[in-house]
């Protein structure tokens, strides 16, 4: 039986397919992934999928407090296009 912290991880791996949302890279396994709300907690960002993404513990490190917008790195999956491809 998966507790709920664990079906909300099962699904992010399923939507995001094992990828970094900021990089690219596959994850090996599950300790190198790590959630990145894409607007943070601490300014306002709310803990539901819709805010938050698969990222490796690099990305995550290197994004720090900051949106991806502030950070410079757009979702790998966005393209050249960014935010105004979703």
């Amino acid at each position: 039986h998966m507790r709920p912290r664990q079906k909300h991880l099962a699904y992010l791996v399923f939507r995001d397919g094992r990828v970094c949302t900021y990089c690219g890279s596959r994850f090996p396994n599950d300790y190198h992934i790590t959630i990145d709300h894409i607007v943070p907690r601490a300014r306002g960002g709310i803990g539901l999928v819709g805010n938050e993404v698969l990222a490796c513990r690099t990305c995550n490190s290197r994004k720090r407090g900051r949106t991806p917008e502030e950070w410079g790195v757009l979702p790998a999956y966005l393209g050249a296009e960014g935010w105004a491809a979703v």
